[in-house]
């Protein structure tokens, strides 16, 4: 019985590489697993330039409620939310108030907003004030200011009780 042996030329040659097909595929899949990350990682950026605005916000506006709760000066102090038609969103710590609570009070600290992150309460060309009364903390009513950055929104809520989240 005889048998035959294989050319290991012709056969490794026949098996060697990859497809067009398999090479088109493994790069589809690349570019496909590359846009969800990108879109991912896009998201969460800018979620946590929403979320680390508001707490900034909150931790500013509780440290004006601390100064009004201790009599630093001997004044009320609060806080004022501007946004203005034109250029950057911002909030100021004021003390002691003016007549109109933010009109004509001294300005303490000025606080720009990130890039991108503006006010969409107050809605543009308005401003909102919160004002703390000596040692109680509160404020005369609630007040909410929102946050947006691309379709996404944070609340801020200051209520007449002094609670603030």
């Amino acid at each position: 019985m005889q048998f035959r042996q294989k050319s290991k030329v012709n056969s490794y040659s026949l098996k060697a590489g990859f497809t067009l097909l398999e090479v088109i595929m493994v790069i589809a899949l690349m570019a496909l697993l590359a846009t969800i990350t990108i879109s991912y990682y896009g998201n969460t950026v800018g979620n946590m330039n929403l979320d680390d605005a508001a707490n900034a916000i909150i931790y500013d506006v509780r440290n004006a409620q601390a100064k009004a709760m201790n009599g630093a000066d001997g004044n009320k102090w609060g806080t004022c939310f501007r946004n203005p038609t034109s250029g950057y969103d911002i909030y100021e710590i004021v003390s002691p108030p003016g007549v109109t609570a933010c009109s004509g009070a001294t300005i303490i600290s000025t606080f720009f907003l990130p890039n991108a992150v503006v006010f969409s309460a107050p809605s543009d060309s308005n401003t909102t004030s919160v004002i703390f009364d000596k040692i109680t903390g509160t404020t005369s009513a609630d007040s909410t200011m929102t946050l947006a950055y691309k379709g996404q929104t944070r609340n801020i809520i200051i209520t007449s009780s002094g609670k603030i989240y």
